[in-house]
């Protein structure tokens, strides 16, 4: 058996793991959303704040067991939890159909460096759902450069392996190296920003967070109607 005739079966399985994973984007949202409703208060600069201040909180003060005003926050970090974990299962199969997808003998280069990194991105989100700041800050946050650096890199090959492989138009390269853009401006402002600990730079901080992770929900969102269509006309 040839790995063409091999490989048709489980491509027609992937229209269904893409679904699948704009589903877990929505859910990601959702249960994010809850979280935020339902945090009881504080962050980094004012502990005395009461609820979720959507410029001034980061994502990861959802994942706190006790916020930074002192309170318990056991609900909310479990769906903080629950929702990075839920999402990084959900697209882990179909980052590894998108390999598959866009390997070809120009790409597959691309393809397989692809693969280390978006492994390496997988255990950074899975490292930064399971070591709250308030108890774990040090970890957590080589987590998350892991996880954004790796992300990053997964994004650039993409965009090299797609614009290497005929059967994918342009946008799909360019919207991948535009996700690569916004993850490169967000780890500078991580890294080289204006400090969290100043009124200023948590606002920049934070803003930033939000734009990127919504940024690259939304691209790998449409990325995946863009593999369905060449699964589809493949089939």
């Amino acid at each position: 058996m040839t790995d063409s005739q091999t490989r048709i079966p489980a491509a027609r399985r992937w229209p269904q793991i893409y679904a699948f994973s704009r589903g877990a984007v929505l859910l990601f949202a959702t249960l994010t959303g809850i979280a935020m409703l339902i945090y009881p208060g504080g962050t980094l600069r004012n502990p005395s704040t009461r609820g979720y201040l959507f410029f001034q909180n980061f994502l990861s003060d959802l994942g706190t067991t006790v916020t930074w005003g002192g309170h318990r926050n056991a609900y909310g970090s479990s769906l903080f939890v629950l929702s990075v974990v839920f999402i990084v299962l959900a697209v882990v199969p179909c980052f590894r159909s998108f390999i598959k997808l866009y390997s070809s003998p120009a790409s597959r280069k691309w393809t397989r460096a692809a693969t280390v990194t978006a492994v390496c991105a997988a255990i950074g989100f899975i490292g930064v759902a399971l070591t709250p700041t308030d108890r774990f800050f040090g970890i957590h946050f080589r987590g998350v450069l892991v996880a954004f650096e790796g992300t990053l890199l997964t994004a650039l090959f993409f965009s090299f392996a797609t614009a290497r492989n005929a059967r994918f138009p342009r946008r799909v390269a360019a919207a991948w190296f535009v996700m690569t853009l916004l993850l490169a401006m967000y780890i500078v402002v991580l890294t080289w920003g204006p400090p969290p600990q100043t009124d200023h730079g948590l606002v920049v901080q934070v803003t930033a967070q939000k734009i990127t992770v919504a940024g690259v929900l939304v691209i790998v969102a449409y990325q995946t109607y863009e593999a369905e269509r060449v699964v589809v006309s493949d089939q």
